[in-house]
């Protein structure tokens, strides 16, 4: 765990990025922190990132690194806290609120202090969850941004996937199609992001062009006429993505596309609607998509003598000395 086994130390970190008061038992928090730890953290960074930064957490004299490395780490380890401590919450907050004993759940109430309001409740969990999930892309941006100073992460998978990624995280995401900046979102998307590629994308580009582009993101200095080809797959690749994403289900939610109301004479009552297939935000999403995606076709056609193995354009072949014929 990332966070110090003494009491006082524990709440001194956990208040540098939640106002939680002085009652806060490490106790009660760890198992949530723990279950964040393995099912959010422990992935993105890799066994051997993941056990260097815990000895620098843990045994500060004992870790090997100094200077500016110290300094990398120490700020990367800052970014994982605040992620982690806010999923944390996220993940135990209906047990934090309840008291748990042999005469079964109870909710935690005083005298002092009352309950939350159920829109209180959903506006604080929702806080967590947002800030936590979003918390994974800072990490991952900053682990890319100051690669050279993690060389085990530069071999993981995790950021081998990420190189080869067409649109690589939320924020990248969001600059496109709006999501409200949320990573929860962006990992809805991540299966209709693979189906528009194997499906749409790839129909565009043809095979060649396709497997090139694909290697060529992998590579650790990918041709300029290919990093210029990614950037013009990601607006089609955004728009239907999240046209497949809220195809049955508006407001973009990790759970689809919803329409929500609320209660005017009771703000705790909220409903939220399926959007629907038919629905004008589906029918913007595809359209858009599809527009961008023959914006795309346009491009290969006036570029095809940078991508070689180009098909499906008679503008594109070698017609010297040749005749053809059009019907």
């Amino acid at each position: 765990m990332f966070f110090s086994i003494d009491e006082d130390t524990f709440l001194c970190q956990v208040r540098e990025f939640i106002p939680a008061s002085v009652a806060t038992s490490r106790e009660k928090v760890s198992p949530f922190i723990d279950a964040a730890e393995r099912k959010y953290i422990l992935p993105i960074l890799g066994r051997e990132l993941y056990d260097d930064l815990h000895l620098l957490s843990t045994d500060s004299d004992a870790w090997s690194g100094s200077g500016e490395d110290r300094d990398k780490s120490t700020e990367l380890l800052r970014l994982i806290r605040i992620s982690e401590i806010n999923l944390a919450y996220y993940l135990g907050f209906d047990v934090l609120n309840t008291r748990i004993s042999d005469i079964g759940f109870q909710r935690a109430d005083s005298e002092s202090f009352k309950g939350l309001y159920k829109y209180q409740e959903q506006n604080l969990k929702n806080y967590f969850r947002d800030t936590g999930y979003n918390g994974i892309d800072d990490i991952l941006q900053y682990l890319e941004d100051y690669i050279a100073y993690f060389p085990e992460w530069e071999d993981s998978a995790n950021y081998t996937s990420r190189k080869s990624a067409i649109i690589k995280d939320s924020k990248a995401f969001n600059a496109i199609c709006n999501i409200n900046g949320s990573r929860l979102i962006f990992l809805a998307l991540q299966p209709f992001i693979q189906q528009v590629m194997d499906i749409d994308i790839r129909s565009a580009l043809g095979e060649t062009i396709y497997g090139t582009l694909l290697s060529q993101l992998a590579g650790d200095e990918p041709d300029t006429a290919y990093t210029a080809l990614a950037a013009q797959i990601q607006k089609p690749l955004a728009f239907l993505s999240a046209a497949l994403l809220v195809k049955n289900t508006g407001k973009l939610t990790e759970k689809g596309l919803y329409f929500e109301s609320q209660s005017a004479n009771n703000p705790d009552n909220i409903s939220m609607t399926p959007g629907g297939e038919a629905s004008s935000n589906y029918a913007y999403y595809r359209s858009t998509g599809e527009q961008y995606l023959e914006t795309l076709r346009k491009y290969l056609r006036d570029n095809f003598e940078d991508y070689p193995g180009i098909t499906g354009s008679v503008y594109s072949r070698d017609n010297d000395d040749k005749k053809t014929f059009f019907t």
